[in-house]
């Protein structure tokens, strides 16, 4: 199995876990006030806004990231959490972390292959639930030294860019999914990804 073919795979469950959660939240909870935040950045209430600008630093944090795991004859594991900051009632910005883990029977002799990185990435809302998403990430590949031909990690940069649907499960959670294009694409790349589309999938607490 290719990892393209994993990661459609990873996406649907997940797709059907994320459908699952909302239903069961909406049948065993109570309506409860969404959060105060503004329908549009440029409509949103006066009232709101004020009432925002006098919220403490550490009550504008929201924590959160994504789980994703896969099993079979290939293994993909990814760990991305998180730290957001609310400039605004609708946007955050913040530093993550990324691990992942792959391998594959068919592929490097089976062998694992761990990649690791920092990211930065910025979330706006509009229209209570769609979202503008950027990303920016360094991620260590393993690579060899063109010269000595040892063993040695390689940097390389993404920066992220899309569309995505907020889900609030209540009024202190949600679910974000957004279909991102990376802009610093080139296929002459071996340690990128086959394509330049990809997705994100995280559930931020705090609100």
């Amino acid at each position: 199995m290719r990892l393209q073919d994993a990661m459609r795979i990873t996406l649907i469950c997940l797709l059907l876990l994320l459908s699952a959660a909302s239903v069961q939240v909406s049948a065993q909870i109570s309506p409860r006030p969404e959060p105060s935040i503004p329908s549009t950045p440029s409509g949103g209430s006066r009232v709101d806004l004020e009432n925002f600008s006098a919220t403490p630093m550490l009550e504008r944090l929201v924590y959160g990231g994504n789980v994703q795991m896969l099993f079979g004859t290939t293994t993909y594991l990814e760990l991305s959490p998180k730290v957001g900051y609310r400039v605004l009632p609708f946007v955050t910005v913040g530093p993550g972390f990324t691990y992942r883990y792959f391998r594959s029977n068919a592929a490097l002799g089976g062998q694992g292959v761990s990649i690791y990185g920092l990211n930065f990435s910025s979330t706006a809302q509009f229209f209570r639930q769609l979202l503008a998403y950027a990303e920016y990430e360094t991620l260590m590949w393993p690579g060899y030294n063109q010269i000595t031909g040892q063993p040695m990690r390689v940097s390389l940069s993404n920066f992220w860019v899309g569309i995505g649907y907020r889900n609030w499960l209540s009024d202190r959670v949600c679910a974000d999914f957004a279909l991102v294009y990376n802009t610093f694409y080139n296929s002459a790349n071996i340690n990128q990804l086959r394509e330049p589309f990809s997705y994100r999938i995280a559930f931020t607490f705090g609100w």
